[in-house]
């Protein structure tokens, strides 16, 4: 068959059975061949540019940096202003906004971003994921970062309807520094969390002890087509457990992870609302401000299909209605004096380790390349 007949016959193929093809042929690859495939499939024909810029551009990472000034403006928007000019927006389903190195001056930035982001995110049709990865050394750069992503945020209200996963990380400020620090960037997420199905939001510190306080505990009941969500470092706003809910009640909520939270055991009980659907939990350094871990374990229990159960250093805060129940020996992943506690955790173990045996486990997290090979955390 000649090279023009075999080239009629990939155009003449439906565009969804032709991404297929390519997904297969570059699934066993290495980065770097996958990479030269691509760039080599997208010099075929139109359709095969098309399915292979989806691929090699479905993953960007755009760096907020400091950069020498041009033409006597500091731009440190200058991979927005670059994207916003090319064709390769319309391609792009994942993307994470990194902020490097320490700026000189922030005259400006705000008013800068603020007309330039939502023209960015206007141009992403396909976009599916948003990862913002500030860098925050000092407290004036903590403070500009959140005020940059506070404006990110508030242009999301304009995302495209395939739009599923928001993740957010920022980092601690200390208490002398907390006057002057603007509140954390989650007071503009009800708008996004009622579309989304994966949230990540993670407040990062140099200490164990350190949360910040954070309204996502009552804003997740917004989140109506919520599959994951994933907490790290925060403190629940009601410590004396008198909150309506945790998830909506409507959500096929499959994964929730907890890292180094505060919360009450009444807003882990809400999670019944999700009994049916809920599969995966993972609980690491969760403290409790009141109730008791015995009745969060009991409720778990009764999830038909819960499959994983992962449990470890949680216990109780010094505080809230429970004030004896006080952090003990470590047993079973458990800190408690109840051995109520640690009987029922081991119960609900059980309880997910046969159903484990019986349906099965597919657990997978999603982890984004940039195409670019730039490296993400550097």
């Amino acid at each position: 068959m000649s090279l023009q007949k075999q080239q009629a016959g990939i155009a003449s193929l439906p565009l969804e059975i032709l991404d297929e093809i390519v997904e297969y042929i570059i699934c066993r690859c290495s980065k770097v061949i996958r990479r030269r495939i691509l760039l080599n499939l997208r010099r075929v024909n139109r359709k095969c540019q098309a399915s292979a810029s989806r691929l090699v551009f479905s993953d960007l990472t755009v760096r907020v940096v400091d950069c020498p000034p041009l033409a006597g403006k500091n731009r440190p928007f200058l991979d927005l202003e670059i994207f916003c000019q090319t064709s390769i927006a319309c391609y792009v389903q994942n993307l994470n906004i990194l902020y490097r190195n320490p700026w000189r001056n922030f005259a400006g930035q705000r008013e800068q971003l603020e007309t330039l982001f939502p023209i960015f995110i206007k141009q992403l049709p396909r976009l599916r994921r948003i990862h913002f990865q500030p860098i925050e050394v000092t407290p004036g750069q903590r403070n500009m970062t959140r005020e940059l992503v506070k404006v990110m945020t508030d242009a999301l209200r304009d995302l495209p309807g395939c739009f599923e996963e928001f993740s957010l990380e920022h980092s601690h400020t200390q208490h002398h520094e907390r006057p002057s620090t603007p509140p954390p960037p989650d007071e503009n997420l009800p708008t996004v969390l009622r579309r989304v199905k994966h949230v990540q939001l993670k407040h990062n510190s140099t200490s164990p002890c350190e949360r910040e306080i954070s309204h996502i505990f009552d804003q997740l009941q917004d989140g109506e087509c919520l599959l994951s969500v994933e907490l790290s470092g925060l403190a629940d706003i009601e410590t004396e457990g008198n909150c309506s809910g945790f998830v909506h009640p409507d959500a096929p909520l499959s994964d929730i992870t907890l890292e180094s939270v505060t919360t009450s055991a009444e807003r882990l009980l809400a999670l019944k609302e999700c009994r049916k659907t809920l599969q995966h939990v993972i609980l690491f350094g969760v403290k409790l401000t009141s109730g008791r871990w015995a009745d969060v374990f009991r409720e778990l229990q009764k999830c038909p299909n819960l499959r994983w159960l992962e449990v470890h250093g949680c216990g109780y805060a010094m505080m809230g209605k429970s004030p004896h129940l006080i952090d003990g020996a470590r047993k079973a992943g458990v800190l408690s004096s109840s051995d109520t506690d640690v009987w029922a955790l081991a119960g609900c173990q059980v309880h997910a380790q046969n159903n484990r045996a019986v349906l099965g486990d597919k657990c997978s997290k999603f982890r984004p390349v940039d195409p670019f090979g730039r490296s993400v955390s550097s």
